[in-house]
């Protein structure tokens, strides 16, 4: 029998909901999975080293948007998502909640080929109006 080679390491665990939560554990490809999700909640500069990471959603999503600029969110995320040299390609689509809101779904592929996939709730994060929707 093989032994699985864990090749992200482990961290402390975080979760979109609850911040870093102190005794628990994250490993493998949950790594890089909530990798992104921190990714996607970091203010770009305000990350030592990394100047030019980061996009923070509830300010990137905040505000009037048309239809043209909602249609765009999709690659923005993309692009931020792909600067993690530990993700191989990665889907992102914002998805109708059926309320107004929208979730944003990503399916991502690691670098060793493991898949992952995380449902953000864009409509706790405020997603302002959408113009001409």
């Amino acid at each position: 029998m093989t032994a699985v080679v864990n090749n992200y390491g482990r961290e402390i665990k975080w979760t979109w909901e609850h911040g870093l939560m102190p005794g628990h554990v994250a490993d493998g490809v949950d790594v890089v999975a909530q990798a992104q999700m921190i990714r996607l909640d970091t203010r770009r500069g305000s990350c030592p080293g990394a100047p030019n990471d980061g996009i923070k959603l509830t300010e990137f999503l905040h505000g009037e948007m048309t239809p043209a600029n909602l249609g765009r969110i999709p690659g923005v995320i993309r692009t931020e998502l792909l600067k993690d040299d530990r993700v191989r390609s990665v889907d992102v689509a914002l998805v109708p909640d059926g309320r107004g809101g929208y979730s944003l779904r990503i399916d991502g592929v690691a670098k060793y080929g493991e898949t992952y996939s995380l449902i953000l709730p864009v409509a706790d994060l405020t997603v302002g109006k959408v113009l001409g929707a």
